[in-house]
């Protein structure tokens, strides 16, 4: 019997969905390890897409911007080693305008 990864991949490659569900986990994945690693400004960064490699973090506040952007290159490699995601070719952060 196979194992339910299994299945969900080969379903979600035969509709053609791998690619969305993989950027889903991994900001999924990213927004949980900012909150964890930077608790203080959980409401300031939001893990908003991953688009051609690239995660885009955007930050609500200057400061938390400087906080988030000494951490970036811990980020990648967690989503790389610890999360498998290994199509991440790097992490940019944005200052939200809003």
């Amino acid at each position: 019997m196979d194992r339910l990864n299994t299945l969900l991949t080969q379903v979600l490659n035969r509709r053609g969905l791998q690619g969305q569900a993989t950027a889903s986990l991994a900001v999924y994945q990213a927004q949980d390890w900012l909150n964890r690693t930077l608790p203080a400004f959980a409401s300031d960064l939001k893990a908003s897409q991953l688009k051609d490699g690239i995660l885009l973090i955007e930050a609500g506040n200057s400061i938390a911007a400087q906080e988030c952007q000494q951490q970036l290159s811990l980020l990648k490699d967690y989503l790389q080693k610890e999360c498998g995601l290994t199509h991440i070719e790097g992490v940019q952060l944005l200052r939200d305008r809003s």
